[in-house]
């Protein structure tokens, strides 16, 4: 039995209930060599994507909609300070902010022991995903296959943000519908500069610019502007999107 089921509810809950399978899935769509990996492995390879991206890195994004999901204020300057506030926070390296975090040290060690075994346990499929990459193609198909490393950190990304725009829907919680609120300017214009201020903190982040068709909706807005005028300039070391 996989020790993750002598995990408390709450932390399986944590790992496995923000992990959003589509997301994973869409990922794999967007690699035809991993997609073909994935159609002969079917549930196996997509287990294993699952299991890959549940890293220390993401652990952070599913805290971060917890706090979120609990404090939806009224007033958007309000609220955007508080998102900021739990970026700094929440956004770091897990084994060097332990005290940062809601967990006491002993469950933080077994969590990340748990990473550690369930990416040794999942290493036969991403081989065998991995050989399809190179057998699925002959010399004359252009195609570089991503390697494991870079796959994951696309599937991170997806990830990371749909946290986002979880986080943004939340400051509107209890106003309306969140279909009528994901649609409107000043959505996409939060959605748009919470990615920006989190790119600084996150690399995978910028995967999320190379993977644009995936960007549609999220556009430039002269809102952006107003928030960073508010929120007074950028991270030293910011990207520029």
């Amino acid at each position: 039995m996989s020790p993750i089921h002598f995990l408390s509810l709450e932390t399986r809950q944590i790992i496995l209930g923000y992990l959003d399978i589509d997301s994973l899935l869409s990922a794999i769509r967007s690699c035809r060599p991993f997609y073909l990996a994935y159609k002969g492995y079917e549930a196996s390879v997509l287990k294993s994507c699952l299991y890959t991206t549940i890293t220390p890195q993401i652990l952070p994004y599913a805290i971060l909609t917890l706090d979120t999901a609990k404090s939806a204020h009224g007033d958007v300057i309000e609220y955007l300070m508080l998102i900021l506030e739990l970026i700094r926070k929440r956004l770091g390296n897990p084994t060097e902010t332990l005290r940062k975090w809601s967990w006491d040290l002993c469950e933080m060690k077994e969590l990340l022991f748990v990473h550690r075994h369930l990416s040794f346990f999942i290493d036969d499929y991403s081989k065998k995903a991995l050989e399809e990459f190179h057998n699925s193609f002959g010399e004359t198909e252009v195609c570089v296959p991503l390697s494991r490393n870079e796959w994951a950190r696309i599937a991170r990304s997806f990830y990371a943000h749909l946290v986002i725009r979880q986080t943004c829907l939340n400051r509107f919680a209890g106003r309306k519908h969140y279909e009528s609120i994901s649609g409107s300017e000043a959505f996409k214009a939060l959605v748009t500069h919470m990615a920006k201020r989190i790119s600084s903190n996150c690399i995978d982040l910028e995967q999320l610019y190379i993977v644009s068709a995936y960007f549609r909706d999220i556009k430039y807005s002269p809102a952006l502007d107003i928030f960073d005028i508010i929120m007074r300039g950028p991270v030293s070391g910011q990207r520029s999107m």
